[in-house]
Order: C-alpha cells, then sequence, then structure tokens
C-alpha cells in the first residue's frame, strides 16, 4: 500500500498529521447550524397556529375501521365514536412535539367536551397504560382518556407520515380535516374552527337523514294513498 507521508516520518509523525487532515475535512464539510437555523429547528416542535395547520378534507374521505384498547383492555374501534364530532390524535410519550401539545388538547377537551363532539387521544407505540400514567402525572393531563396502539400500523393506514398527527371525524366517521404538526388546540380560533366543523357534521347528518323532496312520490301522478283499514 502506498504511504500518503515519505519515509522520513515516523510513524507517529503519520497518524498525527493523518488526524489532523480529517478534522480539517470535518470541519469544512459540517457546518454549524446559524442562529436563524437554530431557532427554526427549535421552532418546529412548537404547536402551530390551528388555522394554518388544519386542512380540509372535501368530499369526506372513508378510512379502515381500526381497533385500539382503552385503559381497561377493552378492544375499541372508531365505530364506537359514530353519532359525534371526534378530534382523533395520534401520538406518543417519546415524541417532542407531542409532549408540547398534549396540554392544549387536555385543555380543549376540559373546554369542549360534549355529546356532540370528543378528544380521542390514541397513544402510539408508547407501552402500556401505566407508562401514559405516568406521562400524564409528570404533564399535568387531567382531562383525557387513555387509548393504546402499539403496533404503529395505525398512522400509516389512516394517511400519516409522522406524529403528532389529527383527524377531524364527522358523525359518520369519516375524515373532514387533518392537521400534521402540533397544534395549539385551546386557543380560541381553534375552538372557533371545531366549533364551525361541529354544526357543519350535525347539518350534514340531518341532511342524510332526510330524504331529497326529488325521491318523494307524488300523489296524483299513478300513486293513491291506502285507506287506513278500520278498527
Amino acid at each position: 500500500m502506498t504511504s500518503l507521508f515519505p519515509t522520513p516520518f515516523s510513524r507517529a509523525r503519520r497518524q498525527w498529521l493523518q488526524g489532523l487532515l480529517t478534522t480539517v475535512a470535518l470541519s469544512l464539510t459540517i457546518k454549524p447550524l446559524s442562529a436563524a437555523e437554530k431557532a427554526e429547528e427549535q421552532k418546529s416542535d412548537k404547536p402551530e397556529d390551528s388555522r394554518s395547520a388544519y386542512r380540509e378534507v372535501s368530499p369526506p374521505r372513508k378510512i379502515p375501521i381500526l381497533a385500539f384498547t382503552d385503559q381497561n383492555g377493552t378492544v375499541k374501534s372508531l365505530l364506537d365514536f359514530r353519532g359525534k364530532t371526534v378530534l382523533l390524535s395520534l401520538w406518543a410519550t417519546w415524541c417532542p412535539p407531542c409532549i408540547a401539545e398534549m396540554p392544549y388538547l387536555d385543555r380543549l377537551r376540559d373546554k369542549m367536551e360534549s355529546p356532540d363532539f370528543t378528544v380521542l387521544p390514541i397513544a402510539i407505540r408508547s407501552g402500556d397504560k401505566a407508562g401514559v400514567q405516568q406521562f400524564y402525572e409528570q404533564h399535568g393531563i387531567k382531562n383525557l382518556p387513555i387509548y393504546l396502539e402499539n403496533s404503529g400500523a395505525m398512522i400509516t393506514l389512516l394517511g400519516g407520515i409522522g406524529i403528532p398527527f389529527a383527524l377531524v371525524l364527522n358523525e359518520q366517521g369519516e375524515v373532514v380535516g387533518e392537521v400534521t404538526g402540533g397544534v395549539v388546540w385551546d386557543s380560541l380560533e381553534a375552538q372557533a374552527l371545531l366549533s364551525t366543523i361541529i354544526m357543519k357534521n350535525k347539518a350534514q347528518t340531518k341532511k342524510l337523514a332526510t330524504p331529497d323532496a326529488d325521491d318523494q312520490p307524488e300523489m296524483g301522478k299513478g300513486n293513491r294513498a291506502v285507506p287506513s283499514a278500520p278498527l
């Protein structure tokens, strides 16, 4: 093997120079983050304003009926939550943006939980109930229930590319909106957005339950009312 240095250099000298050249090469290829880049990196873990993060899905998108478990180990599915607007949040105890977002979700549920709306947080690959309970205690989470899905498949099957990932479901269990990344869910803007979606979803359910006038048979066009039988 041909040496990088002529023979007069001792082995120790050659090793020292090789190390120096390696250090210089690395310093030229590894550029430290600028102040602006560091601020942007830190900002990526901070929840966003709901208005800029939310993306409406129209027409509503059907999704698989996926199973998960509650804190008692009972198997649940999204079918159990039909009939109301659902904010489905996929998160994990080890995910920094999720850690920042969860207190906002907790306060949102305290303010907006109703027969027409619920927050459904599902912990992905976060271990057992005890681990999530410990997380809740450490971060002051008092209003959110515990749901677990440890395979991690739910993220991909619901169309997510990372966490936190949230879907807004209508009363038929279809996706009407989605958010990738953390959001300040208890802000006035987020509450107003969700209230509008809840009203829209209720109107859609009412419309689906009411047949169109065009589908109603018209009297006098080959149709006769059938008299009731005498008692």
